[in-house]
């Protein structure tokens, strides 16, 4: 027994030499990511050290051998221990993986300094003056190093302004737990924080070249706060904001308002800006991208021919219309003549939607393109159908979601007759209705677009003409306040304006919404989890019970 017992020990320690070895081997020719194989080397690390116990448990302690065969065969066990135990070691340290098994992710830095430490292609200089008496300064330096590790480009330095004055005098630090962060010349800084979301937007500050300022069109009925952009912050107590810095701070503003957008693209070390169009005769090219979000004012044909300049010349525009939108005949033709049209509609979605509410529709599902790549669940509170027409040529139409094919629309009032007069046909997918609908074809069911991206070279715009950028959403509330913070859909707003004003090499994070965290279910979601609750679950301990009796009867 004792013998058979060895044998499958000896085997056993084989098994998981070889172990070791595939890991190894997998982890550098097979791992897709970076932390796909640092988890691949950790595992072959474990089974390394495993085989040297149990290799340990098998050496004798005295070998029966003369005195200078036995030295030489101790000396290459040791030799071979301490070789195997040390490359274990060092692939370990270059190659770390980091696990955190904390029920709040504790040890774990947040999402978005992941993001921009991962995605960094260009050095970055790292200083982080903390305060060493300050639990969560001690604990930003901890996560600090943990970042560190993920990519070599990231320079990270944390000094203690008490033990280095001399260090904290040249760079001018007034305040404990300041960071400095330098890129190519370029410096950011952010005073008296240990949060590392904070941090990481320094990081992307740092990185870009120049501020680029995005334009709020005003002027038709779109929300503005007269008096210039201000943030306002109240704070709630959970427990999340006793375990993060800020995470308790709420950004207060109306239910309409686009404060949360306003933010967010300020920590991206963008500037946004109001311009009216009723007064402009032309955009100002410093306008890196222009939003125009809900008017309530038909464009005058002159403002029309402002926005169409602006196009033909390459401009990146980003319209956010709803179905109580008015455009006015002249730009609706604009819009067309990229192969755009949009319906006076609201669909309804009886299959994805939130919550029971159907004309609140959700999209779990996007085609590829940059603007969707890291999207999850997003939801429109009012969408307006658009119809793509077939484009001309230079120019590109993209779909960017739709609803599913149990849609539907409600036309809404006074639209029929103006849409009836036109008889154009949608030649692309997502326009399989009449781009004039009536009530009948209203009810047909169908996916419909809400969103579009178009790109290219303007019709009739001089040869030498920049490629311009439109992305038009059948909807402006996903981006306000009430909603920004639900899901993805504060990301998705970003996400297009980044995308308009040319950032995707820029590492791609998650904004910040500044609101309590809430719970947001489709209702396929909601069915599908009162369906295992509500149903299947007390009817198992049923079929349980009942099978449980009839054995014992």
């Amino acid at each position: 027994m004792r013998t058979h017992g060895s044998g499958r020990l000896v085997w056993f320690g084989a098994a998981l030499l070889a172990v070791a070895l595939s890991l190894s081997l997998a982890a550098r020719f097979f791992a897709v990511t970076r932390d796909g194989a640092n988890v691949l080397l950790f595992g072959a690390w474990a089974a390394a050290l495993t085989f040297l116990f149990i290799f340990g448990l098998r050496m004798p302690v005295q070998m029966r051998l003369s005195r200078w065969p036995g030295f030489a065969l101790n000396s290459v066990i040791v030799v071979f221990a301490a070789a195997l135990t040390l490359l274990a070691n060092m692939a370990l340290y270059v190659h770390d993986v980091h696990f955190d098994l904390t029920r709040e992710g504790t040890y774990t830095p947040p999402e978005q300094a992941q993001a921009v430490v991962r995605g960094l292609s260009r050095d970055v200089n790292f200083i982080y003056f903390y305060h060493d008496d300050d639990p969560e300064a001690l604990r930003s330096k901890d996560l600090l190093q943990t970042l560190a590790r993920s990519n070599e480009r990231f320079h990270l330095r944390v000094i203690d302004p008490d033990t280095e004055p001399a260090l904290a005098r040249r760079y001018q630090i007034r305040f404990y737990n300041t960071v400095i962060v330098e890129a190519d010349g370029r410096r950011a800084t952010v005073e008296n924080t240990t949060d590392l979301t904070q941090m990481a937007f320094a990081v992307l500050r740092a990185l870009r070249q120049k501020m680029k300022t995005v334009c709020f069109v005003v002027g038709h009925g779109e929300f503005f706060e007269p008096g210039g952009i201000q943030f306002y912050y109240t704070h709630t107590e959970t427990l999340r904001a006793h375990d993060i810095q800020g995470g308790g701070d709420i950004l207060e503003g109306k239910d309409s308002g686009f404060d949360r957008l306003y933010l967010s693209l300020t920590n991206l070390g963008y500037k946004p800006e109001q311009i009216d169009l009723t007064k402009a005769s032309a955009i100002s090219p410093q306008c890196a991208a222009v939003v125009d979000s809900g008017p309530r004012v038909a464009y005058a044909p002159e403002e029309g021919r402002v926005l169409t300049n602006y196009l033909a010349a390459g401009g990146r525009l980003l319209l956010m219309y709803d179905p109580y939108s008015p455009i006015g005949p002249s730009f609706e033709a604009v819009l067309e003549r990229v192969g755009i049209k949009l319906l006076a509609a609201t669909v309804l979605d009886p299959t994805d939607h939130y919550a029971t509410d159907p004309e609140k529709v959700a999209i779990p599902y996007y085609p590829p393109h940059p603007i969707t790549e890291h999207l999850a669940l997003t939801f429109f509170p009012g969408a307006r159908p658009i119809v793509l027409l077939e484009p001309p040529p230079g120019v590109k139409l993209m779909p960017l979601f739709s609803s599913t094919k149990d849609s539907y629309l409600r036309l809404e009032p006074g639209a029929l007759p103006a849409e009836k007069a036109t008889g154009a046909t949608a030649a692309m997918p997502g326009g399989s209705d009449a781009a004039a609908p009536d009530a009948q074809s209203a009810q047909r069911t169908g996916p419909r677009v809400l969103a579009v991206a178009a790109s290219g070279r303007w019709p009739g715009a001089p040869a030498g003409a920049s490629p311009f950028r439109l992305v038009v959403v059948g909807d402006s509330a996903f981006a306000t306040n009430a909603y920004f913070a639900s899901v993805s859909n504060g990301a998705l707003a970003v996400a297009i304006i980044r995308w308009l004003a040319g950032d995707e090499s820029a590492p791609s994070v998650k904004p910040e919404t500044y609101a309590e965290p809430q719970v947001v279910l489709t209702n396929y979601q909601m069915k599908a989890i009162f369906t295992v609750v509500d149903i299947l679950l007390p009817l198992s301990v049923a079929l349980v019970g009942t099978l449980v009796w009839w054995r014992r009867r």
